[in-house]
């Protein structure tokens, strides 16, 4: 008796039995043995060979700094503000651009990519919820154009999801924050009429590559959040790592933006003792672990809505966090007026000829947006928009937990990682459902990333 292992390719398989063979096998039997006809080149072979996925990858990683808002106000004519663009032509054919090689280089996942999508149900849903908007839009088309936007930018997650692994996809994000890091630094000290803010109330705050103080000190707070994440997976560049998190603290002190040293400060008294205590957690204490969160973002929210008692209390001078609460109160009244459906997808801020106009008379200053997430899709999409959003991410959420729960892996606490930024984010700012944005394409790629952790781990099991 001998056994035969046939290696002619990955598919290898073993003949046992005598040598030569007694009898002529059938050919509903046939061994390895008997050379099978070799393989003809793929697409996928031709796209993962050679320089190919070296070339995907940096075309990846500019594609991260794009959708984070770096580099615009170099195509923007220099404009101040956390509004994007979206009017601008030359921003419109950059990201159409982005859409279109994503789904080329996503033409060898087509069949993954299409299965992942079928199980993100709420996330189909939210986005088939903006698109129907349009019908009772005050911005019809405003709201389709814009939805393209999200629907290709939500494509580009999924290419990102399914092409690279949860560890790659850490490396390529710390890549393109780390470039960010540095170009901040480059437009601050050698073009600080791009790098600084030049607005009277702002004046002299950096913004980097940025439109906005505050997109760079959000943008910071995250990566140094990712650079740790990547010191932590990468021994041999962990000096290097901790050196790109030293220089993005920095970045967030001088933004002067108190929502980006909150952000930053939050993120790393949540993330990091997660590694040590999720694993140590069975499913009764996560259960009390959530909980106990879900509290603190109660007593949270409570003291925003209070804030104003509150700085009585304590004597500061916060006028912007003031001001900031005072127009909530205002565009509550926007909200109840279509409470249930909202005006529209990006149908409200378009300045005095749209709805905004009534928030503007009320208040002493043209506010971009409503400085809080949730207001903002409520205004958009109604209490529909908005629920539909928030089971989404707490499912999202959920399964994050779970999964960082086996942190072998510092790349395990990418997606809860994203999540926490994002939650954290929502309260000062506008994060959710921005066209062409870093928080949308991330949400969407953690999502798909969890799922498709999940079809492995059932592929194995099975």
């Amino acid at each position: 008796m001998a056994t035969i292992t046939a290696g002619m390719s990955s598919d290898t398989a073993t003949y046992q039995g005598d040598w030569p063979p007694t009898q002529q096998p059938s050919i509903y039997h046939l061994p390895v043995y008997y050379a099978p006809a070799p393989q003809q080149p793929t697409y996928r072979n031709v796209l993962d060979g050679y320089a190919i996925p070296a070339l995907i990858q940096i075309y990846t990683i500019a594609s991260l700094i794009l959708f984070a808002g770096g580099m615009l106000p170099l195509l923007m004519g220099n404009q101040e503000g956390e509004l994007f663009a979206q009017s601008s032509t030359k921003v419109q054919y950059i990201f159409l651009a982005i859409y279109g090689i994503s789904f080329i280089c996503s033409l060898p996942y087509l069949r993954q990519i299409l299965s992942i999508a079928r199980q993100m149900h709420y996330l189909i849903a939210l986005v088939l919820w903006v698109c129907v908007s349009a019908l009772w839009s005050f911005a019809p088309e405003i709201s389709l154009r814009r939805a393209i936007a999200i629907i290709g930018a939500a494509y580009f997650g999924l290419f990102f999801s399914v092409r690279y692994s949860l560890k790659e996809q850490l490396k390529l994000l710390a890549i393109a924050f780390g470039l960010i890091i540095i170009l901040n630094y480059l437009f601050v000290y050698l073009w600080p009429e791009y790098g600084l803010m030049h607005s009277m109330q702002h004046v002299g705050s950096w913004k980097g590559i940025f439109r906005h103080k505050n997109l760079l000190s959000r943008i910071s707070a995250f990566a140094t959040c990712l650079v740790l994440l990547y010191a932590y997976n990468s021994p041999r560049t962990r000096g290097l790592a901790v050196i790109f998190a030293l220089l993005a603290v920095v970045q967030v002190y001088y933004s002067n933006s108190l929502g980006g040293v909150l952000i930053l400060l939050g993120l790393l008294a949540i993330i990091f003792p997660m590694r040590y205590v999720l694993p140590r957690l069975n499913s009764s204490s996560l259960a009390l672990y959530l909980t106990a969160l879900c509290y603190s973002v109660a007593l949270s929210l409570f003291v925003a809505w209070n804030i104003e008692t509150i700085i009585a209390l304590i004597n500061l001078d916060t006028a912007t966090i003031i001001g900031r609460f005072e127009i909530w109160r205002i565009i509550w009244q926007s909200i109840k007026e279509v409470f249930w459906l909202g005006y529209g997808f990006n149908a409200f801020w378009l300045g005095w000829d749209g709805p905004a106009r009534n928030v503007w008379l009320a208040t002493t200053w043209s506010a971009p947006h409503a400085h809080n997430s949730l207001l903002d899709v409520w205004l958009e999409l109604g209490i529909i928009g908005v629920t539909i959003f928030l089971v989404g991410f707490v499912n999202v959420f959920r399964k994050a937990v779970v999964y960082a729960q086996g942190a072998q892996n510092p790349a395990n606490l990418l997606p809860l990682a994203f999540l926490v930024f994002f939650a954290l984010s929502m309260l000062p700012e506008s994060v959710i459902l921005q066209s062409n944005d870093i928080y949308w394409v991330l949400y969407v790629a953690i999502t798909a990333s969890l799922l498709k952790v999940q079809q492995d781990a059932e592929g194995l099991a099975q």
